[in-house]
């Protein structure tokens, strides 16, 4: 274990230090234990380590913890691992029974990859007398502990997980409320089953779980619409159940930099110390929207076993720390994709596409002068990291994806519930938020001037009113938002172009699109493409060229009609949602010369609407 994963030389070379290993073998695949065992948090509460507090200043990660009435303190250094095959860790502690402390998990593939070989290791640098005695005493029990652990995962192979810590006990007056906030999400249109598991969550849910509640995550994991629990977790906060964050993300390291409660709070400017940049808060994936339990029913403490590292950056595959000077070959197991390697601290980056039909280079050499270039590899390769001469280097090797379990602006700014139950708030007016990819929708009344002379205003007034409370009611029952009106038009918003043309179809259906006797009839014209958000007036307007085209389609619709633009027609879902409704489609154009000459589109003639004119 020592050859493979030596501690750094002001360790390995203080005559004090003291060595111990442990090694296991696990029936499952080192892909599977990783999921486990790089949760570190997890491992260290299984083991029974104590919980400690962690901060970070200036770049630098402090941690702390109370061992047998003693207080420690300690710099936690960045983390090397690489993922499904190792990890590595170095604390220098300026406080409590030890110097330094190195350690290491190591899995090595058994059985054709159907088990592991698990190895545990640690270098310890005791303080003095006291300290050796304390450390061994510690490592003998934390062997067991180990053993124990190990022995209570290999019997559950087939669901691999770390046994939960008892469910805490609440306090009289937080059960009491906690009842009756149930009881009054259970009184709302919500979906039953999403209303049971976040009242489950927060009474029995995992402190390790609570800290930022990822409601598309969560839905994931208890098998319920991800839609749906965003619109029960959006009721909750607004009952005093659950309390909302607008998390900052470091767009490298994906940390949450900092949290705010109130959009309007939002700074368009953040930081990294760690990664040593600072980024805008614009770019649509540097903001995301996390809960938790509001402490009047649940108190959650921001405290952890692990700073836990591997578990908290999914996207990163490889971590590796060199020394000054110094070269590592590192084996790999990246599948095919795409992978962006960079060095901690820098702007500059390169990419390694990984292709399932090549086979891989011996080796692929790395350098700080050669990182920006692009490299070709088949599956597994290996590395060649050398560091800078005269500093120490970070590499690291991610996945460039961002997660799509994360809630983001623009999905919850395109939720009629959160622009119902959030109608005051707002952007800073210097905040030009990107919502990424949203098929805008516009609708306008045909022959309205007609129908007001015809009318009459009192009587017009009444009927546009309530064709503006349907439009509202199936813009929300298709899981988009309407983000404003406009005379006696409207304007909404979807993150998913079918839920825009289904609504779409709803709307023309209401308004006597299937000959129901209706004074209203409704074109509608549909766009897809990046938006940003402003604040505009007295609430959150979307603006941009997909919108200004979307509008600009109206003119090429009738009665009846929805003309969608080629974007959205291409848009995954839209063409097998056509066919289904047996669509009578027509080839037609916006002719622009500002947009560069004719933008295709097509248009829909929905059942029982006039023939075009």
């Amino acid at each position: 274990m020592r050859a493979k994963h030596a501690p750094p030389p002001s360790i390995a070379d203080d005559r004090s230090t003291r060595e111990w290993a442990w090694e296991f073998e696990v029936p499952v695949g080192p892909g599977t234990l990783w999921e486990v065992v790089s949760d570190t948090s997890r491992v260290n509460r299984a083991l029974g380590l104590a919980r400690m507090e962690f901060r970070e200043s200036e770049g630098v990660l402090r941690g702390s913890d109370r061992v047998l009435g003693m207080e420690q303190s300690w710099v936690e250094e960045p983390w090397t691992w690489t993922a499904g095959r190792e990890l590595t860790s170095v604390r220098r502690y300026d406080r409590g029974i030890a110097r330094a402390v190195f350690a290491a998990y190591d899995l090595a593939p058994l059985d054709g990859g159907r088990a592991t070989r698990f190895r545990v290791y640690f270098a310890w640098t005791p303080r003095g007398l006291l300290g050796r005695i304390l450390v061994g005493l510690s490592m003998r029990w934390l062997g067991r502990r180990y053993a124990e652990v190990v022995a209570e995962l290999s019997r559950t192979p087939e669901r691999l997980a770390l046994p939960p810590p008892p469910p805490p006990s609440l306090a009289e007056p937080a059960e009491t409320r906690l009842d009756e906030l149930a009881r009054q999400l259970r009184a709302r249109a919500l979906d039953p089953r999403c209303v049971d598991a976040l009242v489950e969550l927060v009474r029995s849910g995992d402190d390790l779980d609570l800290d930022r509640i990822a409601p598309l995550e969560r839905a994931r994991i208890v098998g319920v619409d991800p839609h749906a629990l965003v619109e029960t977790c959006l009721h909750a906060t607004r009952i005093g159940l659950l309390d909302l964050r607008w998390d900052v993300v470091c767009p490298l390291c994906r940390g949450a930099r900092s949290s705010v409660t109130k959009l309007g709070e939002l700074p368009s400017e953040g930081r990294c110390d760690v990664c040593s940049i600072d980024f805008a808060t614009s770019d649509q994936h540097t903001v995301e929207i996390t809960f938790r339990p509001h402490p009047a029913v649940r108190s959650v403490a921001n405290r952890f076993y692990c700073s836990a590292e591997p578990a908290t950056k999914r996207h990163i595959e490889l971590q590796r720390v060199l020394a000054p000077g110094e070269v590592a070959l590192v084996e790999t197991r990246l599948a095919p994709g795409r992978y962006r390697v960079r060095r901690l601290g820098d702007g500059r980056f390169g990419f390694v596409d990984v292709f399932a039909d090549r086979a891989s280079e011996a080796e692929i050499t790395i350098t700080t002068e050669t990182l920006d270039r692009e490299i070709r590899t088949g599956p597994s390769p290996t590395l060649r990291l050398e560091g800078s001469p005269d500093r120490p280097t970070t590499y690291v090797v991610e996945k460039p994806d961002w997660s799509d379990t994360a809630l983001r602006p623009g999905r919850i700014l395109s939720m009629q519930g959160f622009r119902d139950l959030f109608a005051a708030e707002y952007l800073a007016a210097d905040l030009r938020l990107e919502v990424g990819e949203q098929t805008i929708l516009f609708t306008d009344i045909v022959g309205s001037t007609a129908f007001y002379a015809e009318s009459g205003d009192p009587t017009a007034f009444a009927v546009v009113k309530a064709h503006f409370d349907t439009l509202f009611t199936l813009v929300a029952a298709h899981r988009g938002a309407v983000v404003k009106t406009i005379g006696d038009a409207t304007m909404a918003a979807f993150p998913d172009p079918v839920d825009a043309l289904r609504a779409s179809a709803a709307m023309q259906a209401a308004f006597g699109g299937d000959g129901r006797p209706t004074a209203i009839r409704i074109r509608i014209s549909l766009h897809t493409g990046p938006c940003i958000a402003v604040q505009f007036h007295q609430g959150i307007d979307y603006f941009g060229g997909t919108v200004n085209l979307a509008a600009k389609l109206q003119s090429l619709a009738d009665a009846g009609h929805v003309v969608l633009s080629a974007r959205t027609f291409d848009a995954p879902g839209v063409r097998a949602m056509l066919e289904a409704e047996e669509a009578e489609l027509v080839d037609v154009q916006y002719d622009s010369s500002a947009l560069g000459g004719s933008v295709p589109a097509k248009r829909w003639r929905t059942r029982g609407c006039p023939t075009f004119v």
